[in-house]
């Protein structure tokens, strides 16, 4: 039971201060949006509703909004990744311990000592990179996806429509992809393993053969070489989903906006936030990998 050495708490506070710095750097397009309504509708801008009179001081209002929570998110950011790595750094060496423990009894060790090497330092490395990037990505991503969908379908349902089209495609090529290299990753990690044992025990007996090391080597390449492949295919097939979704709502929100429906604001707010809501999904790829 990992839970009892890895500190729960410092997962849930590194989770809550991603969730809270996704909404920080969500908010400055709002503003930058604001100010365009500023500029281009200077005689009745949205800001004179909230009570803020005069174009210069609703641009020095906004101003100093965008710099207090980059401020914040920057500062909510450090302590992120303090509270990521710290928790990681645990988990890892909990991990270590635990793996060593285990494979120090293990009748068939010897014959696989290069798996075991690989398992207690490559592959729990790796956990590492998973939660400083495919983690925190993963919830800025559910977390992005809920706050601008969620605004989208308050302020004009049919543009968010169009903007959440791309992401069940998005899903279903995700998903036949995950299974695809799962099968293919898993022929590269145990390649990667009889690699390393081989090594290994090359080097304990002071015995090297050239002609195996090869043979293994270039076995080794062509795997992880088929699994690139099918890796690279991913993103771009994903980008132009998204684009599909980027051109829509460009489309349907200039015209609203041509027709008077929505401010040039309101038309910048839209565009911004689609793409931040949007773009984040072509990092699939990598959350996957």
């Amino acid at each position: 039971n990992l839970s009892t050495h890895t500190s729960p708490k410092k997962l849930i506070a590194a989770t809550t201060l991603s969730i809270l710095n996704k909404i920080l750097i969500t908010l400055p397009e709002f503003f930058f949006g604001l100010a365009i309504d500023v500029v281009l509708n200077a005689h009745q801008p949205m800001l004179t509703q909230w009570g803020i009179i005069g174009n210069n001081h609703q641009l020095v209002f906004l101003a100093s909004c965008i710099a207090v929570i980059w401020f914040l998110a920057s500062l909510v950011y450090y302590f992120e990744m303090l509270l990521w790595q710290g928790y990681v750094q645990k988990l890892q060496h909990t991990l270590r311990m635990k793996v060593y423990a285990c494979l120090a009894q293990h009748p068939t060790l010897p014959k696989k000592i290069g798996n075991a090497v690989s398992i207690i330092n490559d592959d729990i490395n790796h956990i590492e990179h998973f939660f400083r990037f495919a983690a925190h990505e993963a919830i800025h991503l559910v977390v992005g996806t809920l706050i601008i969908g969620g605004i989208y379908f308050y302020c004009a349902p049919l543009i968010g429509i169009i903007a959440l089209v791309p992401l069940p495609f998005v899903v279903i090529l995700s998903v036949q992809f995950h299974n695809k290299l799962q099968l293919q990753f898993l022929l590269v990690r145990n390649q990667a393993g009889t690699l390393a044992t081989h090594i290994t025990q090359d080097l304990t007996a002071e015995k090297l053969q050239d002609m195996k090391l090869e043979q293994e080597s270039l076995r080794y390449h062509d795997i992880a070489l088929a699994t690139a492949k099918t890796n690279a295919l991913f993103n771009p097939l994903i980008n132009m989903v998204i684009a599909v979704g980027i051109i829509g709502t460009l489309l349907v929100s200039g015209y609203y906006t041509l027709q008077g429906q929505l401010t040039p604001g309101m038309f910048s707010i839209i565009f911004l936030q689609t793409q931040r809501l949007l773009w984040p999904f072509a990092r699939t790829a990598q959350l996957i990998d």
